[in-house]
């Protein structure tokens, strides 16, 4: 409903024709190009990284008990999380906002503060930051693909 009040209010405001309309949504080779290596990184960064942080932290997540959390859960814990903060990171990398990054690990450390100070600490901090390297580099390869430039202003 929000989303809809507001097209509606971005139509009342700039009236546009239909031809301008057209104009703007056409699809060109070009923007199919663009989809498809962005849904391609996206996929390889958001999912295959998830499991190579997985692979990478295995070790790590072996030895951690915690009350009432089998160790499948444990392991399982952050694969949302991650695939989530993976999306955010590399979508801030694109539309140049690299100070998002800070902001999206910041959150991320204040709900697991309580954890940090068991053995919970080196597996969450090391999973965090191969995450969060994986989607910069899915995030500077789509900027280069698309910008030609791997520049953060």
């Amino acid at each position: 409903m929000h989303v809809c009040t507001i097209i509606a209010l971005a139509w009342f405001l700039i009236r546009p024709t239909w031809a301008t309309l057209r104009s703007q949504l056409s699809w060109s080779t070009a923007t199919g190009d663009k989809v498809l290596e962005a849904g391609i990184v996206y996929v390889g960064v958001i999912f295959a990284g998830g499991y190579l942080v997985r692979y990478l932290t295995r070790n790590l997540s072996a030895g951690i008990k915690k009350p009432g959390e089998t160790a499948e859960q444990v392991e399982n814990a952050g694969m949302y999380i991650g695939w989530l903060e993976r999306f955010l990171v590399m979508t801030a990398i694109l539309v140049q906002s690299p100070s998002m990054v800070g902001l999206i690990l910041t959150g991320k450390s204040i709900a697991r503060f309580p954890e940090l100070k068991e053995r919970f600490a080196e597996y969450f901090l090391i999973g965090t930051l191969l995450s969060i390297g994986l989607a910069v580099l899915g995030g500077l390869v789509l900027a280069k693909l698309w910008y030609g430039t791997m520049s953060l202003k």
